[in-house]
């Protein structure tokens, strides 16, 4: 996919769906990390998105969560 400068969005729905769901995708680089830099980074972004996916799994087990699946 070509860079671009604008984030991109989009917003798809079908009225016959029985259930709704969200996806986030991020571009990332193909290089291969080269510097201790590029790796920090790296675990920057893991340790973001497993954060992530905590959160939204302990909101999931509560009583009233506001969605089903996480």
């Amino acid at each position: 996919m070509p860079d671009h400068d604008p984030v991109l969005v989009s917003v798809v729905t079908d009225p016959e769906a029985t259930s709704s769901s969200v996806s986030i995708y991020f571009k990332r680089p193909t290089d291969p990390l080269k510097t201790v830099a590029d790796y920090r980074r790296t675990m920057a972004e893991n340790l973001f998105n497993r954060m992530l996916n905590q959160r939204l799994d302990e909101l999931r087990r509560r009583a009233d969560p506001p969605f089903l699946f996480a």
